[in-house]
């Protein structure tokens, strides 16, 4: 791998690793948004039907989070093992 390589694999990887931390970010506010709608739906006896609805989604946002987190970690390491090139060299 040359210098060029190097940088550009460093520089994707960073994009990579900045871009799932901001989407990690918005899906959390959205599923704080969406549990404080369950909690006021499921208070009401005609909205419990639209609140699991919303739970099912919420599990689904759920889920997408830690997949993200789990790329994101596969990033980092990918991350160090491209630091751990570069300097052996």
């Amino acid at each position: 791998m040359d210098k060029k390589e190097i940088v550009l694999q460093n520089n994707n990887i960073r994009s990579s690793i900045q871009k799932n931390i901001e989407t990690i970010k918005n899906l959390i506010e959205e599923s704080d948004d969406i549990k404080r709608i369950v909690e006021q739906l499921q208070k009401q006896e005609f909205n419990k039907l639209v609140a699991q609805d919303l739970e099912r989604t919420l599990q689904n946002i759920n889920r997408s989070i830690k997949s993200l987190l789990d790329q994101t970690n596969l990033l980092f390491d990918s991350y160090k093992r491209l630091i751990q090139f570069t300097f052996k060299q």
